[in-house]
Parts: structure tokens; C-alpha cells; sequence
């Protein structure tokens, strides 16, 4: 059978600037550490209680520029299935200064959660599902 859904984890958040976002998801190596016994994959895995999860699955976008979410999830992948919900979710949480949503394949991420810093915000907002 032909799978035409998909759900995933989304967050929304405020990071300092495209650089540190970009660095958060940025990926670790240690030659010591192959199996990726202690060393996770990224920031957001090691803040997601995640040594690994398969990049292919995740996509994230940074504007400091837009007056909505639907302006800043514009052009990403399926972004027409989920962008009123996903804007519906920032109105419900008061969410202000969102410059950056991230999302994934709900199997990556055992429990997701929000992780918040005195550097950035990023909330998470829970699964959605949309057609592929």
C-alpha cells in the first residue's frame, strides 16, 4: 500500500541569527565514537534525549525577515499542507519573534520537547499530519 500521509514533530523558534541556528543541527563526529555510544548527532539531538536520528527526515528554515509563519515556512517541503496549522499553533501558544520552525519524521524523536535558553527559544508544538 501506498503511503500518502505523513505526521511529523514541529517546533517554532527564535534564534539570534541564521548562523546559530545552522550550527545547533549541525552534525558531530568523533573517530573515538563511531557507534555514536556517547557522542550524539547534533545540539538538537543531545537537547532531544537523541544520540541519532536520520537526517534525510529533517528540514528547517530561518528568516528574520517575515510577518507570519506561512511567510516562513513558504517553499519548504509540503509547507502548503501545514502552514495554517502550524501558524493556528503559534497564535494558541502566544508564541512571539518566531524566526526559525523545524520539523521532523514523528519516528526520529522519541519525546520531543521545547528547549529553552537564554540564547534561543525553540517551542515545541506538537505533530502534524499532511498529505505527501
Amino acid at each position: 500500500m501506498i503511503k500518502t500521509t505523513e505526521h511529523s514533530d514541529f517546533w517554532l523558534g527564535s534564534f539570534p541569527s541564521e548562523r546559530r541556528a545552522c550550527e545547533y543541527f549541525e552534525e558531530m563526529y568523533n573517530d573515538e565514537d563511531e557507534d555514536r555510544e556517547y557522542t550524539p548527532l547534533s545540539e538538537f539531538a543531545k537537547d532531544q534525549g537523541q544520540k541519532w536520528y536520520d537526517h534525510d527526515f529533517i528540514e528547517y528554515g530561518f528568516n528574520n525577515s517575515v510577518s507570519s509563519i506561512k511567510e516562513l515556512v513558504e517553499g519548504y517541503s509540503y509547507s502548503e499542507q501545514y502552514a495554517e496549522e502550524l501558524e493556528k499553533r503559534c497564535e494558541e501558544r502566544k508564541l512571539v519573534g518566531v524566526n526559525f520552525f523545524v520539523f521532523i519524521t514523528v519516528r526520529e524523536i522519541a519525546k520531543p520537547k521545547s528547549v529553552i535558553t537564554d540564547e534561543f527559544k525553540l517551542h515545541y508544538v506538537g505533530k502534524i499530519e499532511y498529505q505527501i
